[in-house]
């Protein structure tokens, strides 16, 4: 899931915390450990995050000190910490000026 550029403003619409682990609770889980909302948050100030080849977030900078945090290639999130995460769903919004 790759974001290159974002033609459409994105807004969350639901939040929920995951009962179980996925690929997409360990994004949400590197990404908010280091301050970040979701990857579309990251993508605006320092656009795609580095990646390890099976698509698992490898470094990302922390947000409110600009340092570097590096991830390993594999599970990160434990059980017990799945109750920190936040599930968006979001609704799509195009923004005028852009076809």
């Amino acid at each position: 899931k790759y974001i290159n550029s974002i033609r459409d403003k994105v807004k969350p619409v639901k939040l929920w915390r995951p009962n179980q682990w996925s690929e997409e609770v360990e994004e949400n889980y590197r990404l908010q450990t280091v301050g970040w909302k979701d990857v579309y948050e990251y993508v605006e100030v320092y656009g795609e995050p580095e990646r390890w080849p099976n698509n698992y977030i490898k470094c990302l900078r922390v947000k409110k000190t600009g340092y570097y945090t590096y991830w390993e290639s594999q599970r990160e999130c434990k059980q017990k910490f799945l109750n920190r995460v936040k599930m968006y769903e979001y609704e799509t919004v195009k923004c005028r000026g852009h076809k």
